[in-house]
């Protein structure tokens, strides 16, 4: 994405931000029920180390947040953009009659 301005580049910037964290703190609980759960359940999970543990923790909050963030700049970049979606009549009636 070609960020124009200083502003874009600062909204561009909060937005990621916000999506990071809020995807990393999904991770964050669903890694730690995950672990809740399985440790509760196998006695081999149990059985792991807690360094091990703590890592499948935060290995699924780290991802959360990449992938969440991405998303999040992939909607900023379509929404900056005029041409996305764009349609020209022989792709809409194809569209409707599909």
């Amino acid at each position: 994405m070609k960020v124009l301005s200083q502003e874009e580049e600062r909204a561009h910037y909060n937005v990621v931000l916000k999506g990071g964290a809020i995807g990393g703190t999904l991770g964050l609980v669903g890694g730690l029920a995950g672990t809740m759960f399985a440790s509760r359940r196998y006695p081999a999970f149990r059985a792991l180390t807690l360094p091990f543990r703590t890592f499948l923790v935060t290995s699924t909050a780290t991802f959360g947040a990449i992938v969440n963030a991405d998303r999040e700049s992939i909607k900023f970049a379509h929404s900056k953009d005029p041409m996305y979606g764009y349609q020209d009549a022989s792709q809409q009636r194809a569209r409707v009659a599909w």
